[in-house]
């Protein structure tokens, strides 16, 4: 078992919810990658998650 509990996670739907848990998890230290079939949502998001 690793000593950093922290864990990569995805975030399907970058929508006011996914964006809301996708940005909280990053604040946390998660290596987060958000996913959406909106390509301007993804664009906009590109610099906010890992």
């Amino acid at each position: 078992m690793s000593a950093d509990p922290r864990k990569p996670v995805l975030v399907i739907g970058l929508g006011r919810f996914g964006s809301a848990v996708a940005h909280t998890l990053e604040r946390m230290g998660h290596e987060v990658l958000g996913v959406d079939a909106d390509h301007e949502i993804v664009r906009d998001h590109k610099d906010l998650l890992t």
